[in-house]
């Protein structure tokens, strides 16, 4: 029991704790049930669960920088203005410039689109369609080079994805299906569905901090 309730430091990060103490973590201002503001202003969900119980277990103390897209997130934390982030997929690129933790959160991709469309198994059924996508996420690059027929439109966010539905200028969105499940609990979106189809990848969470701190 006591292992569960604090983890055993080995010197050099004891040494690190006495000197960072306070670690700044990027976080997406609207991602619920991942991140996301309360009602409150305060920094909730998932991810903030899941760093409450590392700050119990080691010591750490987290402050919270938040940010309106992952594109801005992304690119302070490659600035160094944050010294961590979470819910990112460490891709081969991403493993160039940061370091990663293992995966803590595993989540299928999916595709929310209007309900008259029916059930879609498969992504080759959006062949010749348009699908939008949040910029910087990197199941992008995975559907170019796999399903060139997609064409793809870069959004800034997920509810400007699901404006691009509303307007016609996309047919989908593609999402993770937590996210997805949050978003159709919207009154206004009675009218879209969930597609879990096959050949999407899964996404893996995991936590990236800056590769000057490997101790971290």
């Amino acid at each position: 029991r006591q292992l569960l309730e604090k983890v055993v430091l080995n010197d050099d990060e004891e040494s690190y704790l006495s000197k960072n103490n306070e670690i700044n973590v990027g976080v997406l201002n609207s991602l619920a049930p991942t991140a996301f503001y309360n009602e409150q202003g305060v920094f909730d969900g998932i991810d903030r669960d899941i760093l409450n119980l590392i700050s119990k277990r080691t010591g750490l103390n987290f402050t919270y920088q938040g940010f309106d897209s992952w594109d801005e997130l992304y690119k302070s934390m490659l600035a160094g203005k944050v010294d961590m982030l979470t819910s990112i997929t460490a891709t081969a690129n991403r493993r160039e410039k940061l370091l990663f933790t293992k995966a803590y959160w595993k989540t299928p991709w999916v595709i929310l689109h209007p309900q008259h469309l029916g059930r879609l198994t498969t992504l080759a059924g959006f062949n010749g369609k348009s699908l939008a996508i949040v910029k910087g996420f990197y199941v992008s690059d995975f559907l170019r080079e796999n399903y060139p027929q997609i064409t793809l439109k870069f959004v800034n966010d997920r509810q400007e994805g699901l404006m691009a539905i509303q307007q016609r200028k996309a047919i989908g969105l593609v999402e993770t299906i937590s996210s997805a499940s949050q978003l159709l609990k919207q009154e206004s979106l009675v009218s879209l569905a969930i597609s879990v189809v096959d050949g999407m990848p899964r996404d893996k969470s995991h936590i990236g901090v800056q590769k000057n701190t490997p101790v971290l």
